[in-house]
């Protein structure tokens, strides 16, 4: 008889549970680079494409895509435009780039293209030398309204140096 109402227990409680469980759609959300080289030499100019992409059946909300530049790029072209800011990240200064994306539908995408040029000294021995990092924070429909997810990536690249070309 015990083990029959503790059965009946562990079964209403699970069953409980599960209703009113939204599971998490971060493992769904991609975040993708693509840069125009994994060698980038100081001096280049570099193209960036950070892609994200809802791969759940959720509709995610309030969704801000922020790009970080490495120490020394210095951007010419961002599209779409968007909000552009110098952050203060270990005593210096690190591009910033945010996209408000608002809602974004099961399947849909976006993306920022920047490009820029890279200087950077391939001795300094910092890792945020030479990588972008990307980051998601969105609020899951239907799910806690105050619960902000985040979704990371890193684009790492090695910086090799420079050389001066004089031409007549």
């Amino acid at each position: 008889d015990m083990a029959m109402i503790a059965g009946v227990l562990v079964a209403a409680g699970a069953g409980i549970f599960f209703f009113f469980w939204t599971p998490s759609v971060t493992k769904y959300i991609d975040i993708n680079f693509t840069l125009s080289s994994n060698e980038i030499a100081s001096g280049d100019l570099v193209d960036v494409l950070v892609k994200t992409k809802n791969n759940s059946d959720k509709i995610i909300e309030n969704a801000v895509l922020s790009i970080s530049a490495p120490f020394g790029f210095i951007y010419t072209e961002i599209e779409p435009n968007v909000e552009y800011r110098k952050v203060e990240y270990r005593k210096a200064n690190r591009p910033n780039f945010s996209l408000s994306i608002g809602v974004m539908d099961p399947g849909s995408e976006k993306e920022i293209k920047l490009k820029g040029y890279l200087f950077a000294d391939p001795e300094y021995p910092n890792d945020t030398n030479a990588r972008f990092d990307a980051s998601l924070a969105y609020n899951q429909k239907d799910n806690d309204a105050d619960k902000i997810e985040v979704k990371r990536a890193v684009a790492r690249f090695n910086v090799t140096r420079g050389a001066l070309r004089i031409t007549d």
